[in-house]
């Protein structure tokens, strides 16, 4: 008589080229997780739900009732030809509504729908001023006058809100005088510049345990030139260290990572939170246990 295959413990929802993905699952027993890509689906992959709300089965594996889901980085369907892409589209979705609506997978790291619901630049510092951090003063507009009038009254940047047709769009100063025509058609936001900026803050939550790192560039977003900067792990204050953890929990989320701008009085300034972020950079630099916290949360030994 064949033997059971062991219900599967965690699904992981990403591309194959992750490699951020890849520093997690080293640290998870073989047989205790799969590794599906839905935007490029692999070869005899077998998915199946029997039943709209019973029970999801991948390989004749079945998922536990107990499963977490990482549900990171799928190859988006933009990236494909029309016939890919549909396919793509198709796959995606339907295996979130499998995941989301069977008897297993309860434990979301992160759910789409709260993704989603976090991700408007808006919606964040809305959240962050309810839980009490300090957010710079900020105006979305398409009037040309406003803007003037809000650069007109201090240093401001403008703060690109959505990456999703660009690989990378970094934060730059705006002066008054300077042409504000393409504010046309399009909303922007603008925002307060932290100034002077002692350094910046990455922060990564994963659950209750918050890893900090500060980073010190000569640039204006550090984001530009990496590379340059300097990277020193160090303890966040309390006050601030919780206010990050109610932000994370309030947005339904059990991984987050917080970029934040010390001033001169030493300040956090709240700028941005990423739902699906990017910690190997982190990890590498400080040696900080990210990869190895997170995977004790997709095993169910997380910090109680």
């Amino acid at each position: 008589m064949p033997r059971r295959p062991r219900p599967v413990g965690i699904v992981v929802v990403t591309s194959d080229d992750d490699y951020t993905a890849d520093m997690v699952v080293r640290g998870l027993p073989r047989e205790a997780f799969v590794r599906l890509d839905p935007g490029r689906l692999r070869p005899g992959a077998l998915l199946n739900a029997p039943t709209p709300d019973g029970e999801c089965r991948v390989d004749g594996r079945i998922i536990a009732p107990t499963a977490a889901v990482w549900w990171r980085k799928p190859t988006p369907p933009r990236l494909m030809a029309a016939d890919e892409a549909w396919a793509a589209d198709e796959t995606t979705s339907l295996l979130e509504g499998m995941l989301r609506n069977s008897t297993a997978a309860r434990r979301w790291m992160n759910s789409p729908p709260a993704v989603a619901r976090i991700r408007p630049k808006p919606v964040q510092l809305a959240l962050a001023r309810q839980v009490g951090l300090a957010v710079p003063d900020s105006l979305v507009t398409t009037d040309s006058r406003e803007a003037s009038a809000f650069i007109a009254e201090g240093p401001t940047v403008v703060k690109p809100t959505t990456q999703r047709f660009t690989q990378f769009a970094p934060v730059f100063r705006i002066a008054p005088g300077d042409d504000l025509g393409g504010l046309q058609g399009a909303l922007c936001l603008l925002q307060r510049e932290i100034a002077p900026k002692v350094a910046d803050w990455r922060v990564t939550v994963v659950g209750d345990d918050v890893f900090a790192c500060r980073i010190t560039a000569a640039r204006l977003d550090w984001r530009i030139r990496p590379h340059e900067c300097l990277y020193h792990a160090e303890d966040l204050d309390p006050a601030t260290a919780r206010l990050l953890c109610a932000y994370r929990e309030r947005a339904g989320l059990s991984l987050a990572a917080f970029d934040l701008a010390e001033d001169a009085d030493g300040t956090l300034w709240f700028l941005d939170a990423n739902a699906n972020p990017e910690f190997g950079f982190q990890e590498v630099a400080t040696r900080a246990p990210i990869t190895a916290t997170l995977a004790k949360w997709l095993q169910g030994e997380e910090r109680t």
